[in-house]
């Protein structure tokens, strides 16, 4: 049996230090686990960074999972929810497939 790609975006104001144990946890059950890294918006000074930036690290991981033919589940909490939705737009398994994109 082949499981997705599961990735781990961090929710607002944790790094990603925070969801290390959790994705090993993962990875010893089998699982392809993706952690997206800092958020560029977190703890950036002057607060230059937007929610753009971190839906944009948070798309490439997207983008990197689906380019190995892997299926993707985002694994989302607190603020995270918000950054990984907009990050999956254009990326539901149904829109692809209508596309012809896989």
């Amino acid at each position: 049996m082949s499981f997705p790609a599961l990735i781990c975006v961090p929710a607002g104001g944790c790094s990603s230090l925070h969801s290390r144990t959790f994705q090993r946890h993962l990875r010893d059950a089998g699982f392809t686990s993706i952690l997206v890294p800092d958020l560029p918006c977190l703890n950036c000074e002057p607060p230059i960074k937007t929610i753009l930036d971190d839906v944009a690290v948070t798309r490439e991981c997207i983008q990197g999972a689906l380019s190995r033919d892997e299926d993707v589940v985002l694994v989302l909490h607190s603020a995270s929810a918000i950054i990984g939705s907009a990050a999956m737009k254009g990326y539901l398994k149904e829109e692809c497939e209508e596309e012809g994109r896989g």
